[in-house]
């Protein structure tokens, strides 16, 4: 059963890897070069 379990989360986190990279290229393909993608999170800087 734990064997399972640990198979099963290294799944999870290899798909959650997986989306947060989809995640960051379409937040690169909407905001352009404005935007870094730190961990499937956009920050953005505004430039003044």
């Amino acid at each position: 059963m734990k064997r399972f379990a640990n198979k099963t989360r290294k799944k999870l986190s290899h798909e959650i890897e997986e989306l947060k990279a989809q995640n960051a290229s379409l937040f690169n393909a909407l905001l352009g070069d404005s935007a870094t993608v730190h961990n499937g999170i956009p920050n953005i800087y505004m430039q003044g």
